[in-house]
């Protein structure tokens, strides 16, 4: 009876893994995220994504609120 599952277990194993092989690279495996510029803020120097800073005038920041600080700081 042993013998019988151990030949069973063998022969899962080999079916599995040829159909592994035959399968070919997973088609399940998530795309690696897509890399993004980061800027520092002007006024704080917080480094954040660009899909999420404001721009004025050539500069990044991080919220409006400091968009409008350091311009009314730098005239």
């Amino acid at each position: 009876m042993i013998r019988l599952i151990v030949v069973a277990a063998i022969v899962w194993l080999v079916i599995s893994l040829i159909r592994r092989s035959l399968a070919g690279p997973s088609s399940q495996e998530p795309a690696p995220p897509a890399a993004t510029a980061m800027h520092a803020c002007r006024y704080c120097r917080v480094n954040i994504p660009e899909t999420e800073c404001v721009r004025s005038q050539g500069h990044y920041f991080c919220s409006e609120a400091h968009r409008d600080a350091w311009h009314r700081d730098n005239p």
